[in-house]
């Protein structure tokens, strides 16, 4: 099991949340939509994309480290310089309450 830190994680309003990683990216990282619960890897931007439902980032962020942790045998955590955009104070703090800051 490797740990990858979280360097952003971002609301957007095109209804995706975007998770970017710092650490060495690997090729199976395409693969995770085979978990099948909205999550994907997009090559461009080297970040992982869910779709994102109104009030529902808690539950996109779940998702996330779920699919990298059962595809990809990855345990991505929040780090203390980790950069929140378009979250309410509200969500940040859930967030960082499930992504355990280390």
């Amino acid at each position: 099991m490797k740990l990858m830190k979280i360097v952003k994680i971002e609301h957007l309003e095109s209804h995706l949340l975007r998770v970017y990683c710092n650490g060495p990216i690997d090729k199976s990282f395409q693969y995770i939509y085979r978990a099948g619960n909205g999550v994907s890897w997009n090559e461009e931007l080297k970040c992982f994309e869910s779709e994102l439902a109104p009030g529902k980032s808690v539950e996109s962020f779940r998702r996330v480290l779920a699919a990298a942790l059962g595809e990809l045998g990855i345990v991505l955590k929040l780090g203390p310089r980790t950069v929140f955009s378009s979250f309410s104070s509200q969500e940040k703090t859930e967030l960082l309450s499930i992504g355990a800051v280390s």
